[in-house]
C-alpha cells in the first residue's frame, strides 16, 4: 500500500463511519459499539501502514515507542513523526497539513452523517 492509498483509505474509512452512524440513527438505532471498536482498529493498522511506507521512503528510522505511539494515539503520534522525519524548514507544513488532512475527514464523515440525522425519525 503506497502512502497516497492509505491516505485515501482513511478518508473513505471516515466517510463510512458517518454512513454507518447517521444510517443508524436514521434507523431509530444506537450505533454498534463493536463495529465502532472494528473502526478504530481498522483506523490505526492503516496509521501504522502509512507510517511504515512513508519511513521507507524517506530512510528514516522509526523506533518501536513511536510506531506504538501512532497505533494507540495517532493524532499525537504522527505529528511527532513529522516532526522528526522532515527536513527543517518543512516540519511546520507537515504537521499542518496533517491536521488539514484530519480536519477534512471529520467534516466528510459529518457532511455524510448530517442528511440522516435531519431526515430520520431519531
Amino acid at each position: 500500500m503506497t502512502t497516497r492509498r492509505a491516505l485515501a483509505l482513511l478518508l473513505l474509512l471516515a466517510v463510512v463511519m458517518g454512513l454507518m452512524d447517521g444510517l443508524a440513527d436514521w434507523r431509530g438505532m444506537a450505533p454498534s459499539r463493536a463495529l465502532d471498536v472494528a473502526y478504530a482498529v481498522v483506523m490505526a493498522l492503516v496509521a501504522y501502514l502509512w507510517l511504515r511506507r512513508d519511513a521507507q521512503a524517506r530512510q528514516h528510522r522509526v523506533g518501536v515507542m513511536l510506531s506504538g505511539l501512532v497505533i494507540v494515539c495517532s493524532v499525537v503520534g504522527i505529528p511527532v513523526y513529522l516532526l522528526r522525519s522532515r527536513p527543517a524548514g518543512e516540519r511546520l507544513g507537515a504537521v499542518g497539513r496533517f491536521f488539514g488532512f484530519v480536519v477534512v475527514a471529520i467534516a466528510a464523515s459529518v457532511l455524510v452523517a448530517v442528511p440522516f440525522f435531519l431526515l430520520g425519525p431519531g
